[in-house]
């Protein structure tokens, strides 16, 4: 549930143009088309409740409003297959929110397998209406509806898996083998009679589909009777729920996830930026592996811009390394990266900033490492930029370029600004006439704006309040935009 509250309230911020300074979000086995609880296990806590304690802990659990938002079968009733209205209430306003945060690049990891055939769970197979467990109960000295007061005996309940599209298959049965009084208490007859039985019919076979899968039903007991495990282990986010794939480009639940990565597919049914799937058996939900953890750090630290048009105030950044390039990450859809002449874009590296082959600038582009001068920018052979790698200054469009592959034109500051860096106030300083100046931090948030309306400026603002690092001074003239770095030490 936790993927989901982050993924709402990013959404829900940026529609309410509230700053969140998030740049990575990670959904990790995140159940965005829903998750699965076995209707037979339902059926077993709303019916058992009745008898033993331990039911009811599970009927509390499955009626918990998160579990009613999540999950895709519930009940409002015993036997009854539906899900909660309070799902249709989060997928619409998921819906009214745009579904997903535009700023931060979106990042799907799976629990689930992306393959087929041969799923399993925890090493052992589970198929369509396969039993999940069966509980004998001790009873004695209680009333069952319509059988009578009971002196002794056992209820048996029995669970099955729902079934793949079969018409009227069992998911749950009780029977009761009690010995019951009768004529006034009198005498006592022996009866075998069932007490409830659970069909559906028309049913996805969720049970057993791919999918990271819950492993704490395995820890369930009954104080007085007996349980007997066929297959505790179960499909809870199923693999097209936490990659998010578009039900209109998929198969169906078993969808084969690995053959559209494969042929280089995938990007387009999902919302996500990148994936990783297990393309080997389903793991259980959450379970941190190596090479989820590898590839978590990697995409938290490092980040890929391919086929992207920038034409706009931009400030792309990486823990680790920024690349950008038409062929610099195989899940993107290839492309140039080009910032338009409108455009004013900063990339920001703790290590390194790489621009490879596809890397085109016609407006305003600067790039740093932090610290500065740490390490050069690596340029490939057809890139066009400056060499000095603490910062890129304005570029002249490709059009006036000459042969040589790194050119530059520096263009005069239409302001001054001092002390740079500063402690705190900035004196900022123009003779020409001005719109608007601005102050932004590196994530493009505006901290200090001032109208000029068009006069000459002198003006001292006012930074001690923020943290220090790096901000971007932006003055607007009727005709240019300008920027400049402001450090607050």
């Amino acid at each position: 549930m936790g993927g989901l509250v982050s993924r709402y309230a990013l959404a829900y911020m940026e529609q309410n143009n509230i700053p969140h300074n998030v740049s990575t979000l990670v959904l990790f086995d995140t159940p965005n088309r829903g998750a699965n609880a076995p209707f037979g296990i339902q059926t077993l806590a709303w019916f058992g409740a009745n008898y033993m304690a331990e039911a009811q802990i599970l009927l509390n659990a499955i009626r918990s409003p998160a579990a009613r938002q999540m999950l895709v079968y519930t009940q409002s009733i015993a036997s009854t297959l539906t899900h909660d209205p309070l799902r249709d209430q989060l997928i619409s306003e998921f819906t009214s929110l745009g579904e997903y945060p535009n700023g931060p690049v979106k990042i799907g990891i799976a629990n689930g397998s992306a393959i087929v055939l041969n799923q399993k769970y925890n090493n052992v197979y589970m198929n369509p209406s396969s039993p999940i467990l069966d509980i004998i109960l001790n009873v004695s000295n209680i009333q069952l509806p319509d059988v009578g007061t009971v002196t002794q005996g056992t209820i048996t309940f029995h669970t099955w898996a729902v079934p793949d599209q079969t018409a009227n298959a069992m998911v749950f049965q009780a029977i009761a083998d009690v010995t019951v009084l009768v004529h006034g208490g009198q005498w006592t007859v022996d009866v075998l009679t069932p007490l409830m039985v659970a069909n559906v019919s028309n049913t996805e076979p969720y049970d057993n589909t791919p999918g990271g899968y819950y492993k704490d039903l395995v820890n369930l007991t009954v104080a007085n009777g007996t349980i007997s495990f066929f297959q505790p282990y179960f499909n809870f986010v199923p693999t097209i729920s936490s990659l998010d794939l578009d039900p209109s480009q998929i198969t169906g639940l078993s969808h084969n996830v690995k053959n559209d990565f494969l042929n280089n597919t995938l990007s387009k049914k999902t919302p996500f930026d990148a994936i990783l799937f297990t393309d080997s058996d389903n793991e259980f939900h959450v379970q941190i592996t190596s090479d989820k953890r590898n590839f978590t750090l990697d995409k938290l630290t490092n980040v890929f811009i391919q086929n992207k048009f920038f034409n706009d105030v931009v400030i792309n950044q990486a823990e680790n390394i920024l690349t950008a390039g038409n062929n610099v990450d195989p899940f993107k859809t290839q492309g140039s990266v080009i910032v338009g002449n409108n455009a004013n874009v900063t990339f920001i590296a703790r290590n390194e900033v790489i621009l490879s082959d596809g890397f085109e600038t016609e407006g305003e582009f600067y790039a740093f490492t932090k610290p500065l001068n740490c390490v050069p920018l690596r340029l490939s052979a057809n890139t066009h930029v400056n060499k000095d790698y603490s910062i890129i200054q304005t570029f002249i469009p490709f059009s006036e370029l000459n042969p040589s592959p790194i050119n530059q034109k520096k263009t005069e500051s239409l302001f001054n600004l001092y002390p740079n860096p500063t402690t705190g106030i900035l004196t900022i300083l123009s003779e020409e006439s001005l719109q608007t100046i601005e102050v932004m931090d590196v994530l493009g948030n505006v901290v200090y704006s001032k109208a000029a309306n068009n006069q000459p400026i002198n003006v001292d603002v006012a930074l001690t309040a923020y943290p220090k690092g790096i901000y971007f001074l932006r003055a607007y003239s009727a005709d240019k935009i300008y920027t400049e770095k402001v450090v607050i030490q």
